[in-house]
């Protein structure tokens, strides 16, 4: 502390001598803040490695997340905090300001420059001024008053997007403000992979083995609407952070920052959400977002746990996708009036429209086929000569003539698809029970299961999407008694199943694929543990005056699995259907009964039959009761009972 105080006193003198000189600022040496930030121990502190990215190594010392070397000014400066902040602090005294102003430490690091100078109260004009325009313009085209984070919906059509996106938006309103606002030409923070594949098992390695480069970009946020809300098909939910102007201020230059550096993109880690956090984290240092996430990262438990954070989130709002304002505007329809929609889609012509009297109902009417051909023909509407763009044409001249502005469309906010209420994705469970073959005497059994991620299709259904199954990493242990073994009963690295129901409008596909492990009890192979893959596609269709939404799915499967126990050939091609019913209840309880029948090839056994049911009952917001059973081909049965626990 003595000494902090008499090297205050130092610049202090430097700088009450430079004012009676006349001079416009007092330049003390780098030497003189170098000391000052040694002594107050400044590279230690959290904001500075945050701010650098550092995070403690296995073993010892820190390394920088950031893998662009331009990242850093120091030669070890990945790896050493105080060579990184001496090097900095430094490299703002550079006077070769004319060979390329952009490229000045300055203006690549505006964040590092204002906290130093916060830090260690560095009077303007201390350093050479530097014309950095590039950084200016960046910053007056943002200017944000506030911050809002942003959870696009899950994408099943697209291994990117399964778990869904986070994104950070700026905006030019301040926080709370009352009145109109115009978030559409606000800009978006994303943080995503540069993909170099559509392969989706070459994505896949790739993005668990950190083998992307991750780059932040900024774009207005009208074409991430575009993109997620109209192309996409999936809803937004949209987050008012609680950031002070100085923190915002920070942010806006830590964001200009890491746009001129990549880090690796891990799929399970280092991925869109976990980098959102980081960013928002070296500008509030106030903030624990990502001491409170698991070693893996979910998009939508990103969202619970900024709402953890005491005060963070100030307000929650909903920006509806196309699919859904369809759907809201198709359930407002008289039975007339969707009679004539049909007639209008089935024959791409809007004159059946004037068969509706009132203007305002004709008005709604065709405002409702426009969304719907949006929905259907939006990647085809990019192509000005495509039939989707000549059809929408046709439409929308019908709709400006009639001269009545459409008025805001009122959705109801749904409230349990909100993901910040949705289960926690880890999910354990224990049960136990009874199995035997045929009528034969049965045996106690037991299962334990983990699964890291996130939800299937009778897990509790608040904030997740109705029909879906999206699994990762899901393992589950049998415990026979007698033999006081724990073998390996079934195990997913990746399972997703969408049961999308059909409608009179929306022809939608119902998908599943499935990779990892099972056991085999068919006869010929009795507890054989084959691992391979297996997917199709087939209908899904919903049953609307049931006490409960009711789904029947029909899928047609193919696979490829391999064991060295199976009998004859030690790959085993399987095709054949599968049958899905599921079925939810008003208290929140779900049952789901499903029949699966394969025909196998290169085995004896030329035929596998499998019926299962699971039923799940939440009896708090972590915990489940679960029983369910099943029959296999050599007619052996069991039953269990248990529980599961979310996390």
């Amino acid at each position: 502390m003595r000494r902090t105080f008499f090297i205050k006193i130092r610049i202090a003198l430097l700088a009450g001598s430079a004012a009676m000189a006349g001079m416009e600022s007092a330049q003390a040496s780098p030497e003189t803040w170098l000391e000052l930030a040694k002594s107050k121990r400044l590279a230690d502190e959290l904001q500075w490695h945050k701010l650098v990215h550092y995070q403690p190594k296995l073993l010892t010392g820190v390394e920088s997340q950031a893998d662009g070397a331009d990242f850093f000014l120091a030669p070890n400066g990945k790896t050493s905090p105080g060579d990184e902040l001496e090097a900095t602090l430094r490299a703002f005294y550079d006077t070769r300001v004319h060979e390329a102003p952009a490229q000045h430490p300055q203006c690549k690091f505006p964040a590092r420059l204002i906290w130093i100078q916060r830090k260690l109260s560095i009077p303007a004009g201390e350093f050479p001024q530097v014309d950095c325009g590039r950084w200016e313009r960046f910053k007056a085209g943002l200017a944000p008053k506030s911050a809002t984070l942003v959870f696009s919906s899950y994408f099943l059509d697209s291994p990117a997007s399964t778990f869904g996106h986070t994104l950070l938006r700026l905006n030019k309103s301040p926080p709370g403000e009352t009145g109109p606002r115009h978030e559409l030409l606000d800009y978006g923070i994303s943080y995503a992979a540069m993909v170099t594949t559509g392969n989706p098992i070459l994505y896949s390695i790739f993005g668990l083995a950190g083998m992307f480069p991750g780059v932040f970009s900024n774009i207005p946020y009208y074409y991430k609407v575009r993109e997620y809300n109209d192309a996409e098909a999936r809803d937004l939910w949209e987050y008012d952070l609680a950031l002070e102007p100085e923190e915002l201020e920070l942010l806006l230059a830590h964001l200009w920052e890491l746009g001129s550096t990549s880090f690796d993109y891990f799929y399970l880690t280092e991925n869109c959400s976990y980098h959102i956090f980081t960013a928002l984290e070296a500008a509030a240092p106030r903030l624990h977002l990502t001491d409170r996430l698991p070693w893996w990262v979910i998009p939508s438990d990103t969202v619970k746990v900024a709402m953890t954070e005491p005060g963070f989130v100030t307000g929650v709002r909903f920006r509806p996708s196309v699919r859904a304002q369809f759907q809201h505007r198709l359930a407002t329809l008289s039975k007339d009036e969707r009679k004539v929609l049909r007639q209008m889609i089935d024959h791409s012509d809007p004159e059946p429209s004037r068969t509706i009297a009132d203007e305002s109902r004709r008005a709604y009417v065709l405002d409702t086929v426009n969304d719907l051909i949006d929905l259907r023909y939006f990647k085809d509407m990019i192509h000005e000569q495509s039939e989707g763009t000549k059809i929408k044409s046709r439409f929308l001249l019908a709709r400006s003539r009639i001269l009545k502005p459409s008025p805001d469309l009122q959705m109801p906010v749904p409230e349990i698809d909100r993901p910040d209420r949705g289960h926690g994705s880890l999910r354990m469970g224990a049960s136990a029970g009874l199995t035997a073959i045929g009528r034969g005497l049965s045996d106690g059994v037991g299962r334990f299961a983990i699964r890291f991620a996130h939800h299937d299709l009778v897990d509790p259904e608040p904030g997740y999407p109705r029909g879906s199954q999206i699994e990762f990493m899901d393992l589950k242990f049998r415990y026979l008694p007698k033999q006081s073994r724990f073998p390996v009963d079934e195990f997913s690295l990746f399972r997703v199943t969408s049961l999308s129901p059909l409608s009179d409008f929306m022809k939608s596909r119902s998908w599943a694929g499935r990779m990892g492990a099972v056991r085999f009890r068919d006869g010929s192979c009795n507890d054989c543990l084959g691992s391979g893959f297996e997917g199709g596609s087939g209908v899904t269709v919903r049953i609307p005056d049931s006490s409960g939404p009711l789904l029947f799915a029909g899928l047609l499967e193919g696979g490829l699995f391999y064991s060295p126990s199976f009998d004859r050939s030690k790959w085993r091609p399987v095709i054949g259907p599968r049958l899905i019913t599921t079925m939810r209840f008003t208290s929140g309880t779900a049952l789901s009964l499903a029949a699966q029948w394969r025909r196998q090839f290169g085995t004896a056994a030329k035929q596998n039959l499998l019926l299962s049911g699971e039923f799940r009952a939440p009896l708090t917001t972590r915990f489940s009761l679960v029983i369910e059973g099943k029959r296999y081909q050599d007619k052996r049965w069991e039953s269990l009972a248990g529980f599961y626990v979310y996390f």
